[in-house]
């Protein structure tokens, strides 16, 4: 006899067997909708993952790669972690985390989880817009984000720029979803991406600023002149007499948003939690000597009455954060003589509004060298969208909107110029590029259809200069700046998204002979030597950045980072004598000096040594010189 227990089981499983058909069949139906977008998306992310893996791994480290890089290494030997706002938002150092036991500590390795998120979900995102766009759009759209030169440098780069633009834009996708379904599980999805482009960078606040911003002027176009009606105030009169005359249903519809409202933020801020709370001992198992801990994730998670201790101290490290980087204003560093000639060093003030113009100058010169098409085909698709249709779309409005104004916002709190930052002006200005490259090509094909072969000739004449123009200057800036030599494109020279911090690639062979010569040698394996570039004894670094002898930051990095992941035994020499008494007692296999250095006994490092020589900063500055011991140059 069948009991209601297994009639009540029973039944829930016809349920859910029936959901997940429902569900398979909307998949299918969707796929088959779209099976030749399909077909082109999952196109565009394998050349867009051929193009970012490359080679990912041959440029030296820079100064903040190095720097992000070792507390990654760090996390990872440790288990201990906590947020630091210096170095942003803690998602890169995670997932770096877990790929380092796998992948080993290398320059690849670093900047995997960026190219990969650059690469697949970027440019796969545009489906979430599908409803909005044309399909030529989205294929127009995606390919921009692979092909870009500015988005292909900077997704083979271990910044966080690139992830908190591409979780902002997935998560705008999904409330864009969102509002075309009402499914609520677009919500939850959007709040999670914004955790994840909040838990990336702290710059996710402004882009939910813009947005805001965005959506306020598209209210007011909307309130300006209405489709239908005679103005704003009889636009909001009929919608809310509408809203009136529903009345229960209004009411239970506005109970159910505010009620997945209230759960999206919590599943967002779980999310955000779970991302910036402390492991390990937290803070203390980053400072030297190491301390003991507070509470950790993983503590409270076993122990829930700690979760308060950890909200507390995770919440008052998020707000350190903001209040550093929303709070603090500096003069904005510019130094450069722009693509025509002009002085922009010449612009720059004691501030950030008087130094706009030159932050501004190099925010526009970056765009002319390189991401000209993509910013000249937005401009003409926002204006196509805005004038030459009877009713704009939003979605392209809105975006076009966003982009613009975060190219004139964003050098206002901007104190070091890097062109990472035109990420978050190109990633938005995409869509209305996209829109603009696609009507190109309708009317290549209409004019192809018509047997009009001469404007299909231009068309398509237009669209392969766009695509050879990215390729070639992708090649320029990008792959040359990465395949070492000594081009004049490789440091600098012509190529603008080389930032200031980026050392030279001739430092990658004497790289390479200390993790050589690490691996096989027992002792000492480097000494470092010189007051500009050791600590003077007894003095300890206030966090266990290694070597503990070496003065970190601008005087060394990102060498510590190659010390550290070799696993190189370090000592420090700061007097010209002990080091002539070392060398003639035990000679090391590397001797690491700086240039700069005019006590450097030249002599003595000349007889037994090859010397390799490299700057760490753009234009020669801040040489560094690897003395190799002829015992163990390579053959």
């Amino acid at each position: 006899m069948v009991t209601d227990d297994e009639r009540e089981g029973h039944s829930a499983r016809e349920t859910t067997t029936a959901a997940i058909g429902r569900l398979r069949e909307s998949y299918r139906s969707t796929l088959g909708e779209y099976k030749p977008l399909v077909v082109a998306l999952v196109a565009i992310v394998a050349v867009a993952l051929i193009l970012r893996l490359f080679a990912l791994g041959v440029r030296v480290a820079h100064y903040d790669e190095g720097r992000v890089a070792y507390w990654a290494l760090h996390f990872a030997e440790t288990g201990d972690f906590a947020y630091r706002y210096i170095i942003h938002g803690p998602v890169l150092q995670h997932a770096t985390r877990w790929l380092i036991p796998v992948l080993g500590p290398s320059d690849a390795t670093i900047r995997l989880p960026v190219a990969l998120v650059g690469a697949a979900l970027l440019p796969a995102s545009v489906w979430l817009f599908r409803k909005h766009l044309r399909r030529s759009e989205l294929v127009a759209t995606a390919g921009l984000l692979a092909l870009n030169p500015v988005l292909l440098y900077y997704s083979r780069f271990m910044r966080s720029d690139l992830l908190v633009a591409t979780f902002m834009f997935v998560a705008l996708g999904l409330l864009v979803r969102f509002v075309d379904t009402r499914r609520p599980r677009y919500l939850y999805g959007a709040a999670v991406f914004v955790a994840l482009g909040f838990g990336s960078k702290e710059n996710a606040v402004v882009y939910l600023l813009t947005w805001f911003g965005a959506a306020a002027l598209l209210v007011e176009h909307m309130l300006y002149k209405p489709d239908d009606y005679d103005s704003g105030v009889a636009l909001l009169a009929t919608h809310a007499q509408r809203l009136a005359s529903q009345g229960r249903n209004t009411l239970r519809q506005a109970g159910t948003s505010l009620a997945h409202l209230v759960g999206a933020a919590l599943v967002g801020g779980l999310t955000v939690l779970f991302i910036y709370a402390p492991r390990g001992a937290g803070m203390a198992g980053l400072e030297y000597p190491r301390g003991e801990g507070g509470v950790g994730l993983w503590a409270a998670v076993f122990d829930p009455t700690k979760l308060p201790a950890l909200v507390g101290t995770t919440v008052d490290h998020i707000a350190d954060g903001l209040a550093y980087w929303f709070g603090h204003s500096g003069a904005p560093s510019c130094s450069t003589t722009g693509v025509a000639g002009i002085d922009l060093a010449g612009l720059a003030g004691v501030d950030s509004i008087t130094g706009y113009p030159c932050v501004l100058g190099q925010f526009l010169e970056v765009l002319l060298v390189a991401a000209l098409p993509l910013t000249a085909l937005a401009v003409v698709g926002t204006l196509l969208e805005r004038y030459g249709r009877g009713t704009s779309r939003t979605l392209v409005i809105f975006t076009g909107y966003a982009g613009f104004a975060s190219l004139l916002g964003y050098p206002v709190g901007t104190d070091i110029f890097g062109a990472w930052l035109l990420i978050h002006v190109l990633v938005p200005l995409s869509i209305p590029a996209g829109v603009a490259l696609a009507a190109i090509y309708r009317r290549g094909s209409i004019a192809l259809a018509h047997e009009d072969s001469i404007g299909a000739a231009i068309a398509g004449v237009v669209i392969g200069l766009l695509v050879v123009q990215m390729l070639a200057v992708s090649t320029g800036v990008v792959y040359t700046n990465s395949a070492g030599g000594d081009s004049g494109l490789v440091q600098g020279d012509g190529n603008k998204l080389v930032q200031y911090a980026q050392p030279e690639n001739a430092l990658r062979g004497p790289v390479e002979d200390l993790d050589r010569i690490a691996g096989e040698h027992d002792g000492t394996d480097v000494i470092v030597y010189g007051e500009s570039v050791t600590r003077p004894a007894g003095q300890t670094p206030s966090l266990d950045t290694r070597p503990l002898c070496v003065k970190w930051y601008n005087p060394m990095l990102p060498l510590p980072w190659y010390l550290s992941r070799s696993d190189a035994a370090v000592e420090c020499v700061r007097d010209a004598e002990t080091l002539r008494n070392q060398i003639g007692d035990d000679p090391p296999p590397i001797v690491l000096t700086a240039g700069e250095d005019r006590t450097v006994p030249t002599d003595i490092l000349e007889a037994e040594y090859v010397a390799s020589e490299a700057a760490i900063r753009q234009g020669g500055d801040r040489m560094r010189t690897f003395w190799i011991h002829e015992d163990w140059v390579a053959d």
